[in-house]
């Protein structure tokens, strides 16, 4: 265990070190209310005469959405992305993006949608390949087609990864690709793509937004100059904006705050990466099916604790870009900070467990054992937990008794 630990952290200091002085460059912003109607004459400018639009069935409804399909009457328009794309669903995608011989991506969604693009960017580049040959870090090299990135929630920040994520087909696990040339090229903010998002949708995409910055922040090894800089500006921005949106959905300029905040988060992964939480909420998402943004809120004060003693000086410092009231202590800042979180999800209607009907002593070992193969070397994070730490932790948070939850 203790060779095993070390080697970890060893290659952790060694891609950190590295991480330094990899090149990104953060997508081309369009941004504004209207600012979808601005595609039309950026494609021409980009020389793209038909890009392939990957949207969902509900989004492609939309009547802004319909609007800009007429206004590219020589796009193709592939609409069946769902929920945690499959494998085989972007192999279909690929296909369909040479037959009818696309030039662009149009990525019109949330997380799912974005995803799926980018990695039928990544088989369209790489003809024949299949994607778990890409797993991992900076397995990716080839130039992808031009992709740009329209989101219609705030939460996952995809318009800016480096990363996708995708599910196998046959066991339901998740797993990531991150490598610079898979970021968007082009991003466009419109915050009227976000008002008519559900309440349950902004909430669950708002925390996994706050998530991303909460565990890029703990990532030190991966920090770069710009990393605390995007975490703070997305904590604060989302600690403000995400209830004035979750009571009254129409104010754009908390729908734009949002935006931004879940962007600068998504930047903040891009250097710093995920860690533990994400991990857990993946394995239990890929088996349940759960939408990943309530998973993640459940889950990540359940790792935080966890990250104590050792995280106190970390935490104690997201205390402060929180604005919460400090005490004299790390110890006690941390503990301030972890409450607030908790207090946070309870105000927006996130509970502090899971109920899944269908939960049983395989699947839990199943998902300790998907937890602990995805993060374990690539995730830097304040304590590295071992496939024991994640059974425990799951098994605290899920629950396949009593009344299901709504």
């Amino acid at each position: 265990m203790f060779l095993n630990l070390f080697l970890t952290r060893t290659e952790q200091r060694i891609i950190g070190i590295a991480n330094r002085f990899m090149f990104r460059k953060l997508p081309f912003m369009i941004s504004g209310a209207g600012s979808l109607f601005e595609l039309p004459l950026f494609l021409e400018k980009k020389g793209i005469k038909k890009p392939m639009i990957v949207t969902g069935e509900t989004v492609v409804k939309l009547e802004s959405v319909q609007k800009l399909l007429s206004a590219i009457p020589s796009s193709y328009v592939y609409s069946q992305v769902k929920s945690d794309p499959l494998e085989s669903q972007i192999e279909l995608m690929a296909g369909l993006y040479k037959q009818n011989d696309c030039d662009g991506i149009i990525a019109i969604g949330g997380g799912s949608n974005i995803d799926a693009a980018k990695a039928m960017g990544i088989l369209v580049a790489y003809k024949g390949a299949k994607l778990a040959k890409f797993e991992g870090l900076l397995k990716v090299h080839k130039k992808l087609p031009y992709l740009i990135a329209v989101p219609t929630t705030a939460g996952k920040g995809s318009e800016c990864t480096i990363g996708t994520v995708i599910t196998e087909d046959k066991t339901g696990r998740k797993y990531p690709v991150d490598s610079p040339v898979i970021c968007p090229k082009a991003v466009v903010h419109d915050p009227e793509l976000t008002v008519s998002l559900p309440e349950k949708l902004t909430v669950n995409t708002g925390l996994d937004a706050l998530s991303h910055a909460i565990e890029a922040f703990l990532n030190k090894p991966y920090h770069t100059k710009n990393t605390k800089k995007y975490v703070v500006d997305a904590i604060q921005k989302i600690a403000k904006n995400l209830p004035i949106v979750f009571n009254d959905g129409s104010n754009l300029q908390a729908r734009m705050e949002m935006l931004q905040a879940s962007f600068y988060a998504g930047a903040a992964i891009s250097e710093a990466n995920i860690g533990n939480a994400h991990a857990i909420a993946h394995a239990i998402g890929g088996q349940f099916h759960l939408q990943h943004g309530f998973v993640v809120a459940v889950v990540l004060p359940y790792v935080l604790r966890k990250y104590l003693p050792e995280a106190e000086k970390a935490l104690s410092e997201l205390c402060e870009i929180a604005g919460l009231e400090r005490k004299d202590s790390d110890a006690e800042n941390a503990e301030t900070f972890i409450s607030w979180l908790e207090d946070f999800n309870r105000i927006l209607g996130i509970p502090d467990k899971i109920f899944v009907q269908e939960f049983t002593a395989e699947k839990l070992s199943i998902m300790a054992e998907y937890a602990e193969k995805e993060s374990n070397p690539l995730y830097p994070c304040p304590v590295m937990f071992s496939k024991n730490d994640f059974r425990d932790i799951i098994n605290e948070i899920i629950f396949n008794k009593g009344e299901p939850l709504k």
